[in-house]
């Protein structure tokens, strides 16, 4: 079951990825968002990449690619 409200981005901080993205607003907010997320969830366990994948709802191998590019892996 998902959460509702899981998290808040500020109409300040959209309003910032706008100007900055030069007509990529969408594909920036995504990317943020999903670093975030990777963030937290690897965090939450502990940093074992099955778990985090499984929590996530991801391959594993998926989980890999996106962490390598977004510069989080070790």
């Amino acid at each position: 079951m998902v959460e509702k409200n899981l998290l808040t981005i500020s109409k300040k901080e959209l309003e910032h990825i706008v100007e900055i993205s030069k007509g990529d607003a969408f594909r920036a907010a995504v990317e943020q968002l999903e670093v975030h997320l990777l963030q937290i969830a690897i965090v939450k366990c502990r940093g074992n990449q099955t778990l985090t994948a499984e929590t996530l709802g991801l391959n594993r191998g998926t989980l890999r690619k996106k962490l390598k590019h977004h510069g989080m892996m070790h």
